[in-house]
């Protein structure tokens, strides 16, 4: 090759533009990667290169560098909490309620590949795109305040479990604000097809939760732990439901870039159906403290 065509080549090269790199390539060269075990377990995921390669995802991976890594730690923090009140058993199907743009879906999907993921939110806006990419995935626009969602949903989990083997069923809650959290323990009471909840609860709505605030200041007390007690409450106000509560270091709040600490709403409430005796007893895990 002669000098010229090779200076032409390197300056083709340098003109051709780079792709621009997502908020994910930066989190997978940063440090965080390295001191999160969440963040850590992500970048070391062996579905993760698919991931990267998919159009359809692609959207969840370019938010802003923060958004993804508190989006990635409590989405893997959740898995863990899944995994713990699963203890190896297979799940059949995993409830993502008011699954917001559904990055916990799509790792609860990776991760189980053969449960049936079911996510809802009742906001249109949301781009949804990654349940396309993943054929045990499916994203349904629903109010799971609407009388008839306990229905529907039974009817959803019902069919998932003749699919896939008649394994546990879960739901799992993230930031489900006022209302939204007693709800969903409310369709939980209702649902016998429901193994598992899981909460992680974050904000107080200014309406819902105004009772709940006052009490707090009058005891002195965080209202987040107020409203911690309340649904912890709830569930074992059930029968045969056993509950606790996980708490993650790992978690971070919205006001800062630090992990645990003093103010982190890290949380997160499971209640798990008592295995009935008896032959015909339904599966349903015991619930195992997380170490």
């Amino acid at each position: 090759v002669s000098p010229t065509v090779g200076r032409l080549e390197t300056m083709a090269d340098a003109e051709t533009p780079r792709p621009r790199k997502r908020a994910v390539e930066w989190l997978l060269e940063g440090e965080s990667v390295r001191t999160n075990r969440h963040l850590a377990r992500f970048a070391a995921a062996p579905y993760l290169p698919r991931l990267l390669a998919d159009p359809a995802s692609s959207a969840l991976l370019s938010r802003s560098s923060r958004s993804l890594r508190k989006e990635i730690i409590e989405a893997y923090g959740m898995l863990e909490q899944v995994e713990a009140t699963l203890r190896g058993a297979a799940p059949a199907a995993i409830v993502d309620l008011c699954c917001g743009s559904g990055f916990l879906s799509l790792a609860l999907a990776n991760e189980f590949p053969a449960a049936a993921v079911l996510m809802f939110d009742l906001d249109t806006r949301i781009r949804v795109r990654h349940d396309a990419s993943h054929p045990n995935l499916r994203f349904e626009v629903a109010d799971i305040m609407a009388d008839g969602f306990g229905a529907r949903l039974g009817a959803l989990l019902r069919a998932a479990g003749g699919q896939r083997g008649g394994g546990p069923c879960v739901a799992v809650g993230m930031h489900l604000c006022g209302a939204l959290s007693p709800r969903a323990i409310s369709l939980f009471a209702a649902e016998p097809a429901l193994d598992s909840l899981l909460l992680a609860p974050c904000c107080l709505d200014k309406r819902f939760d105004a009772a709940l605030k006052a009490t707090a200041r009058q005891l002195g007390r965080d209202p987040f732990e107020c409203k911690v007690d309340q649904l912890r409450e709830a569930l074992e106000a059930l029968p045969r439901v056993e509950v606790r509560v996980a708490r993650d270091a790992s978690f971070r709040t919205n006001r800062s870039a630090a992990e645990g600490g003093d103010g982190c709403k890290n949380a997160m409430i499971v209640g798990q159906r008592r295995a009935a005796s008896g032959p015909d007893a339904p599966l349903c895990c015991l619930v195992c403290e997380s170490e």
